[in-house]
């Protein structure tokens, strides 16, 4: 019991051992079960790294030579991250979010103070990698083979029911995190911690919100976040990191720019928790989609949203589709359906207007000349009166901009919008519904820039972005933004 290490072969081994139990790659399930639920997004297995470092001038540089494989250290050093995930995790532990990845008594082992502790050093021990104090803080420092870093959580991880107190002092904060490139081999922990101390007026502005947004907007109490072009392998991630800020995707939309795929989305501040309640699930194909929905409607999902994309991830056409808990009432019923020619399409919804039904989604796809829809259907069998809709397949750039005008003259507005690439051009289809029509703004042909002018203006009028659609037309990239008040 007189010295104490963190073993990294044992971690090394300890990820072999989660390879063999779960039969996923180590990876690919810390993804799954971890990085994703945690919100998590830039958190990967880094590239392989050559470190040729030493901590006497006077000695040889070639002796301090290591090439790290990712491959082999995964558990114990391949994992590369940022300030926000790193963060997002501290969130996670402590439970400070909407979600804690671990039970009390997980918690509880994770710092446990072992049975030999070092006796000079018996205020303070190794924990499950963490350092952990008898006050019950814990840290994480940066070591031979990592750049300097440090980690550190006032604590308790477990809370006494009674108080929820932190350790840390008024004004201070409960965790904080500080990176370096390079590395002094000196202890950063009392250093970094002056400086937190030091610091006398920390933000009250939720910080996070920086990452996940390109333009935020508030209009009373209302608050978006949009992100113009957000990677498609980022997106379960990112899903769950604004939904552990408490904000609801309310428009997404996927598109292909220069050989990668994009989504952009509208996200809007909520009150309640959205845990587990609102699922978004891209890269589907039309089996593991049907799957999905009849696997779903089990727990109470509806199927809410549907995007017919091409993804160079997957290779070709995938779908989008986005999940809703108890999302319609009793009276509701909707049909979907999967790349229907265009023509037999007009021929259905024609028959299903007949009984009262209305698209709320319609995407489109080409497969060389044949147009393909995707769609939803939806009726209300308590309605009133037969809601007046016009839905439209196919149409160019400009004709959009005279759809939503004259449409807007018969009080029907737009709710639905996709772009699908017709031998290099953008064709649109587009769903207008009879409903009541604020003060709106519409343009089918914006730069990113242009398009956080105005939504930065049209805020202060109550004029938020409810649809925006990316495009590629002759090599640029564009966007169609609809603003409602």
């Amino acid at each position: 019991g007189t010295q104490s290490a963190v073993s990294n072969l044992g971690y090394s081994i300890l990820g072999q051992i989660i390879e063999m139990i779960t039969d996923f790659d180590y990876d690919e399930y810390v993804k799954k079960h971890v990085m994703i639920p945690c919100g998590m997004m830039y958190t990967k297995i880094g590239r392989p790294h050559v470190f040729a470092k030493t901590r006497d001038t006077n000695e040889p540089l070639m002796s301090d030579v290591a090439k790290v494989s990712p491959e082999f250290v995964g558990p114990a050093l391949g994992w590369e991250s940022n300030m926000y995930d790193i963060m997002r995790f501290s969130r996670c532990l402590d439970g400070s979010g909407d979600f804690k990845i671990l039970s009390d008594k997980s918690l509880n082992s994770l710092i446990a103070k072992p049975s030999a502790v070092p006796v000079q050093h018996s205020n303070s021990w190794i924990g499950a990698a963490f350092t952990v104090n008898s006050r019950g803080s814990i840290w994480i420092e940066g070591e031979f083979f990592t750049d300097d870093l440090l980690f550190f959580h006032h604590g308790p991880l477990v809370k006494d029911a009674a108080t929820q107190q932190s350790n840390a002092a008024p004004g201070m904060p409960s965790a904080y995190a500080a990176f370096f490139t390079g590395q002094m081999f000196n202890p950063t922990k009392s250093s970094i911690h002056n400086l937190v101390k030091a610091e006398k007026s920390w933000s009250d502005e939720n910080l996070f919100l920086d990452d996940v947004a390109d333009v935020k907007t508030k209009y009373g109490k209302i608050e978006q976040v949009v992100k113009y072009q957000l990677e498609e392998h980022h997106l379960h991630g990112y899903a769950r990191a604004l939904s552990l800020l408490r904000y609801d995707i309310k428009w997404i939309n996927g598109f292909s720019y220069k050989k990668k795929t994009y989504f952009v989305v509208i996200a809007q501040k909520v009150e309640k928790p959205l845990f587990d309640k609102v699922l978004i699930t891209p890269g589907l194909t039309e089996a593991t989609l049907t799957q999905h929905k009849l696997h779903l409607e089990k727990s109470g999902f509806n199927l809410t949203y549907l995007q017919n994309y091409m993804s160079h991830s997957h290779g070709g056409s995938v779908f989008l589709a986005v999940f809703r808990k108890n999302s319609y009432s009793n009276s509701t019923v909707i049909r979907y359906g999967l790349q229907h020619y265009t023509q037999s399409y007009k021929k259905l919804i024609e028959l299903y207007a007949e009984e009262g039904y209305i698209p709320t989604s319609q995407s489109l796809m080409y497969n060389g000349v044949d147009g393909l829809v995707s769609f939803i259907l939806q009726e209300d069998e308590n309605r009133k009166s037969q809601k007046d809709y016009r839905s439209y397949e196919g149409i160019t750039q400009s004709r959009l901009n005279k759809l939503v005008t004259g449409n807007a003259k018969y009080k029907r507005k737009l709710v639905y919008l996709d772009e699908a690439d017709y031998f290099g051009k953008p064709q649109f289809s587009a769903v207008f519904v009879n409903d009541k029509v604020n003060s709106m703004l519409f343009n089918s042909k914006l730069s990113v820039k242009d398009m956080s002018k105005i939504i930065q203006r049209e805020q202060m009028y109550g004029k938020l972005p409810r649809i925006i659609v990316a495009y590629g037309d002759k090599g640029s990239l564009w966007y169609a933004m609809f603003l409602e008040k």
